[in-house]
């Protein structure tokens, strides 16, 4: 892959962890916007199954990060911001799951963490800015697994030897 391939990661991250957020922001449906965002990462790695559990991860990670948000309470739930860091960082971990390797998951739940977290510093908590929350953070995580795409098929790849 090439950095063009992890930009169309970084994109299609954004358009579809930025529409899940404001769908799920808007109506509470939390898992929904968590799958669309899983699914969106999916569909970039032209992979019709990565898509289908990229999809149930995303909704698993959104939901257990409002889960943990209500265990932790007001700490939490007062500060848009910190709310933004834990729902990123479970989303980022779930999705890690798909790829079976820790390298995977702790690069994707930090990533999740800060892009997500720099979202809400940035947008704030009004439901017009789910959409810039949910695009900095889905295009972080986008770009983060664009890379690590491209490392693992680096890995892969054997020298020719002529």
């Amino acid at each position: 892959m090439k950095a063009m391939s992890v930009m169309r990661f970084a994109l299609v991250g954004a358009v579809g962890f930025g529409l899940g957020v404001l769908i799920a922001g808007a109506g509470f449906l939390i898992p929904f916007g968590g799958a669309l965002g899983g699914a969106s990462l999916g569909l970039a790695l032209e992979d019709k199954r990565k898509v289908a559990i990229l999809a149930v991860l995303g909704a698993i990670g959104a939901t257990c990060g409002v889960r943990v948000i209500l265990v932790m309470g007001s700490a939490v739930w007062d500060y848009p911001l910190r709310m933004a860091v834990v729902i990123g960082a479970m989303v980022g971990a779930w999705l890690g799951v798909a790829f079976w390797d820790c390298k995977s998951i702790v690069a994707l739940t930090v990533v999740g963490a800060v892009g997500f977290g720099l979202g809400g510093a940035i947008a704030g908590d009004s439901l017009p800015w789910l959409l810039a929350i949910g695009s900095i953070g889905g295009a972080s995580l986008g770009a983060a697994l664009g890379y690590l795409e491209d490392r693992s098929l680096a890995d892969t790849q054997r020298p020719r030897v002529r």
